[in-house]
């Protein structure tokens, strides 16, 4: 029956028709489904007080605790969204039935396998294809149980976020508390915001250790988090641990470099005044000499020996992998060099210099056996740090693969460039001649990428007039290879030259 209602509602065209298909069910066995989603479209047109009186009529009716965590979830979620106080007395009720719903939910899942057992073992009266349908529900019934213990709407954190907020930081404390508990989850579902809230107030309570954990996660959730990974530095150095802190900050200036000369500038700053303060220091001498080796890219093969020093001290840092790299790469052991590499963008996996790296390891390898690894490190390399010099070296290693010259290999776009310059001029209102990149691609004798980006070319729908324009006004400028190629987008768009 679900199934038959989901179609159904795939098949609506419109919003308001969807409402009225649901508005005309009368299954009260089906009653949170048709409250939920009602609420859920309501909100979708912004009809934000149709939508909280679906789901605080649902929350009347409702005794299952799943259903009923889905609905208070998305009520809390519209009250912060419009900055409306939550009463206590609801935050209460929510919160017990949230907890409730946790402790309760291996009996549930047990009930409902003893359900299914009986069903299977055709104790009851009941023909094949309903048996079917019904264990088709109740399985589908355990796995809304095991993501909801997961707390997939976050009501914890955000209800962390309302108490932080509202600086009611030992409530707001206790939710995050709850909710971290658990990092069991794909790292992309993790406000950034949230967790430097909880980092705050971590470090009020005097837990630094735990503090630092978690920046560690903050500065994984996306690429290029470059104030929070200063901000990890001085963390490390308000508590003394000044060597970690320059450490982490040598990190930031890699990551820094070709993508930001604000933040760049900024930690080249900070490690100037810190290796300062350290002059002279009992213990500061061997990060000194480090940072002095890796500044200058002089003496590289010191390096191995002052990290050995380091880790005998106790130190330990995930940039060591990637120092190392440096080191044996330098040291032209390049099968040590990809390992490190590899390590290393396992750790974190957003640094553009380490994919360089690693492709140029494989490179000297053994560059027919490792074709397929190298194209992959260099594309995402040009992707983390697109117009940097870690883009050209990549772009020169890529051409040269495929007989290309060092012009020709400049002018080579990846798929991720390619997208992103279509979706530029497609979605954002870029200039057509921000397509100029594209075409000009389009003259280079060997080209991997030409035959994806004139068909996504040839389907281009929105601007279609301008583009086909573009494309006309085009046409004379460009050599042999290019014009044969704007012949055959002009084709696919039913257009030629003429």
């Amino acid at each position: 029956m679900m199934r038959e209602i989901e179609l159904k509602l795939n098949d609506s065209r419109t919003i308001d028709e969807k409402i009225v298909y649901l508005k005309g069910f009368r299954d009260k066995d089906k009653r949170h489904f048709i409250l939920y989603t009602l609420a859920s479209l309501y909100l979708e047109q912004g009809e934000t007080k149709k939508s909280e009186s679906m789901l605080k009529e649902d929350l009347n009716i409702n005794k299952d605790l799943c259903d009923a965590y889905e609905s208070y979830s998305l009520l809390v979620g519209m009250y912060i969204d419009q900055k409306r106080e939550v009463s206590d007395s609801e935050v209460n009720r929510f919160t017990h039935l949230f907890h409730k719903m946790k402790k309760n939910a291996g009996k549930q899942l047990l009930s409902l396998d003893k359900e299914i057992g009986k069903i299977k073992g055709k104790k009851d009266n009941i023909d094949a294809a309903t048996a079917q349908e019904m264990v088709e529900e109740l399985e589908d019934r355990k796995k809304k149980i095991h993501v909801c213990i997961k707390d997939p709407f976050q009501f914890e954190r955000m209800m962390g976020d309302y108490y932080y907020s509202g600086n009611n930081t030992d409530k707001a404390y206790a939710l995050y508390e709850s909710y971290y508990e658990d990092l069991d989850r794909p790292i992309e579902i993790f406000t950034p915001d949230s967790m430097r809230n909880y980092v705050d107030l971590l470090l009020r309570k005097n837990k630094p250790d735990r503090a630092l954990i978690f920046m560690g996660y903050i500065i994984n959730i996306k690429p290029y988090m470059l104030d929070d990974v200063i901000y990890f530095s001085e963390i490390y150095y308000q508590l003394n641990e000044k060597i970690s802190a320059v450490l982490t900050l040598l990190f930031a200036l890699a990551l820094s470099d070709g993508y930001s000369n604000t933040h760049h500038e900024k930690v080249c700053e900070l490690i100037e005044r810190m290796t300062s303060e350290m002059q002279g220091l009992e213990g500061s001498q061997k990060i000194l000499n480090l940072t002095d080796i890796y500044l200058k890219s002089e003496n590289i093969l010191d390096i191995q020996l002052i990290m050995d020093g380091l880790r005998k001290e106790g130190v330990k840092n995930f940039f060591f992998s990637y120092l190392e790299g440096i080191y044996f790469f330098t040291a032209k052991d390049y099968q040590s060099a990809l390992g490190k590499f590899l390590e290393f963008n396992e750790i974190y996996p957003y640094l553009a210099d380490s994919y360089c790296y690693a492709m140029l390891s494989m490179y000297s390898l053994d560059a027919v056996k490792h074709s397929k690894e190298i194209v992959t490190a260099a594309e995402k390399a040009i992707e983390l740090k697109p117009d940097s010099e870690v883009a050209k070296i990549t772009k020169r290693y890529l051409g040269t693969m495929v007989g290309l010259n060092e012009d020709e290999s400049q002018k080579l776009l990846t798929s991720y460039e390619i997208g992103s310059i279509l979706n530029n001029y497609l979605f954002h209102d870029g200039s057509v001649h921000s397509l100029d990149k594209l075409l000009t691609s389009l003259t280079i004798r060997k080209n991997p990428y030409q035959t994806a980006l004139v068909e996504l070319m040839s389907k281009v729908s929105r601007r279609k007039k301008e583009f086909v324009a573009y494309l006309k006004n085009m046409y004379d400028l460009f050599n042999k290879k290019g014009k044969e190629n704007i012949k055959i987008i002009l084709a696919g768009m039913d257009e030629s030259p003429d």
